[in-house]
């Protein structure tokens, strides 16, 4: 019985360790600034990197004309800012490629198809975790705001 008591010990305590690391995870991210998000953005603007695509996971749109893509996994994120705006890319319920290869790089011919609709690419830039958080906290709190005016 006491051997028992002290393994759900253990285990309890291995639980509050590992939310208490993802808690100060996020809370070490710094937010960003208006400033600082366009410096961001306007650094991306003339990526060139590529995704494979068959490793195209999941995808968080930022704005009506960027979107984040994970490729394969939260761990590999892609800024990829369309040349066009997009005013649905928000309610998009499917993301596919249109390439000529097995990697994506928004070249002439690759194109996002969203929910049926061709989208040509302007850049693609590859990013690392707390950048990709970053952007995404800076627009849920760009939505928040714009809810409570």
């Amino acid at each position: 019985m006491t051997k028992k008591i002290f393994a759900v010990f253990l285990i309890t305590l291995g639980i509050i360790h590992s939310i208490q690391t993802v808690l100060a995870e996020a809370a070490d991210l710094e937010k960003l600034t208006e400033q600082a998000y366009n410096e961001l953005i306007n650094s991306y603007s003339e990526g060139s990197d590529c995704i494979k695509v068959i490793r195209m996971g999941r995808w968080k749109d930022l704005s009506q004309n960027s979107l984040i893509i994970y490729a394969p996994s939260k761990n590999r994120p892609y800024y990829v800012l369309l040349r066009a705006h997009s005013p649905d890319i928000s309610m998009m319920k499917t993301l596919n490629v249109r390439a000529g290869r097995t990697r994506f790089c928004g070249k002439s011919g690759d194109e996002l198809v969203i929910d049926g609709r061709r989208h040509k690419i302007q850049a693609i830039k590859a990013l690392d975790r707390d950048t990709a958080k970053k952007l995404i906290n800076f627009h849920k709190d760009k939505k928040r705001q714009s809810k409570q005016k």
